[in-house]
């Protein structure tokens, strides 16, 4: 809910239900997830986040506002999670098949981590992490410097010589780098919830290829939200 951005978007309504319960109904349908935990913060607007998580019978982990990674590992050790597939809540299109897929890719062993975010090939809004808990924890106690504790798999991704990394390259019909399913401005929740509205009514389990061929067939809509500058872009 503290977004600096867009205050509140997690909660922002589309089709009836705010984004964040769009997220979760989504990542339900992959069937290599046993739970659903929402990592949220102790600030006190931060309680409809968790009424939210309490009404659909998700997990919710209260933790530090600026330590984003003492709050995700102090999360997976209160759950007692092994291994998790880390998402964030301004991208409410997650793709259950990439994340079952994803799942496959680190089970089959010899890394550290899987994801889709070394080279984005995906529409942005559909990345993921898949590490262990462990791992998590190890940041947390070592990964000092501010960016870090901001980002909790940044440390990894910036040591692909230390860290065995896999990345998951898009098919040809998710290859959309360019096209952004992620809310981080009101531009964005307007395309968001245009999108949801138009295709969620008819098929709550609407895939990422929808959206995209929606913004394809209504170019306007996709370059609506095209000016807005994307903090991880920066970065890169």
């Amino acid at each position: 809910m503290g977004s600096t951005r867009l205050p509140g978007k997690a909660l922002m309504p589309a089709a009836g239900k705010p984004l964040l319960e769009h997220l979760i109904e989504r990542l339900r349908r992959a069937r290599s997830l046993n739970h659903v935990i929402v990592a949220t913060t102790t600030m006190p607007e931060d309680d409809q986040i968790e009424a939210v998580c309490r009404r659909l019978g998700a997990g919710c982990f209260r933790g530090s506002v600026d330590d984003v990674l003492g709050r995700v590992a102090a999360a997976l050790d209160a759950f007692r999670v092994d291994v998790h597939v880390e998402v964030h809540g301004d991208g409410p299109l997650a793709d259950w098949r990439l994340v079952d897929h994803a799942v496959e890719e680190y089970c089959a062993g010899g890394v550290d981590l899987v994801t889709n975010a070394v080279r984005i090939t995906y529409p942005p809004g559909l990345e993921l992490w898949i590490y262990a808990s462990s791992l998590c924890a190890r940041l947390a106690r070592e990964a000092a410097a501010p960016k870090y504790r901001e980002s909790p798999i940044l440390y990894v991704m910036e040591r692909p010589g230390e860290f065995r990394i896999r990345n998951i390259e898009a098919p040809p019909e998710l290859h959309a780098p360019d096209t952004y399913l992620e809310v981080d401005e009101a531009a964005d929740f307007a395309v968001m919830k245009t999108v949801i509205e138009r295709l969620y009514p008819s098929n709550p389990a609407f895939l990422p290829e929808d959206a995209l061929a929606l913004l394809q067939r209504e170019p306007q809509l996709a370059e609506s939200n095209r000016a807005v500058v994307r903090r991880w872009k920066a970065a890169e």
